[in-house]
């Protein structure tokens, strides 16, 4: 056995890379994301066993909602894990794409599954002088926090500047060597994406309630930004 000569892609990613990425490489080479992948399959199998707690009560449960979620589950998983998010660390291109299905796919899909609406329909019934997990769940999303982060103002900034903060400021380029602040990028824009979301197309009740023309604009209001950002990148 020889000691093989240690890399420059092991010294700065902690794995090889199969060269120049390829449509076979992008989708096939995968490598598991601890955190985000496992994340992923607990939020498809926990949202499925809510639904299979419904059908025992004889509840109904529209099944695109399970759809969407399980579609927002994997493309949550296919860019922490495929070789997009191999790459991802290597190449900015394959880190925007990683951005894309992070920040601006999953999110709306996660919403359609109405998560919030199924945790509360699969709860057992509780007595009165019982707290059960309704007696943390509807504070926690009817609390102050989030009628804050889901104001329309705030969730249109937090959208569209969160970008322009990232990658047209040095915070990128001081995060891009630790793997912790890949993942930490990975979360904000997550969680930024769904709350956006939410506000937009969500089919769980908002903290504060938007009428649909409010919906529309703020979804009109937000293009714009995109455009904006994406034609700043390019250049």
């Amino acid at each position: 056995w020889v000691d093989q000569p240690v890399t420059i892609d092991q010294t700065l990613l902690g794995y090889n890379l199969a060269g120049p990425p390829t449509v076979a490489a992008l989708v096939l080479d995968w490598r598991f994301g601890v955190l985000f992948g496992s994340a992923a399959l607990l939020a498809a199998a926990v949202y499925l066993l809510g639904v299979h707690r419904l059908r025992q009560q004889n509840q109904p449960w529209p099944r695109a909602r399970t759809a969407a979620w399980l579609a927002g589950c994997v493309v949550l998983l296919v860019a922490t894990s495929s070789g997009i998010a191999r790459y991802a660390a290597a190449m900015f291109s394959a880190h925007i794409a990683a951005h894309m299905l992070i920040a601006m796919l999953a999110p709306p899909l996660l919403v359609l599954g109405a998560p919030l609406s199924l945790a509360r329909a699969a709860q057992a019934p509780q007595p009165a002088d019982q707290a059960g997990p309704r007696a943390w769940l509807d504070p926690l999303a009817f609390s102050s926090l989030l009628r804050v982060l889901t104001h329309p103002l705030v969730a249109l900034v937090m959208f569209a500047g969160a970008p322009f903060a990232l990658y047209f400021t040095g915070l990128f380029d001081a995060a891009v060597r630790f793997h912790w602040a890949h993942l930490a990028i990975d979360a904000v824009f997550l969680v930024i994406g769904y709350l956006f979301a939410w506000t937009v197309i969500g089919i769980d009740p908002l903290p504060r309630p938007l009428p649909s023309l409010a919906r529309l604009g703020l979804l009109l209001a937000a293009m714009p930004c995109d455009i904006v950002f994406g034609a700043a990148l390019i250049n």
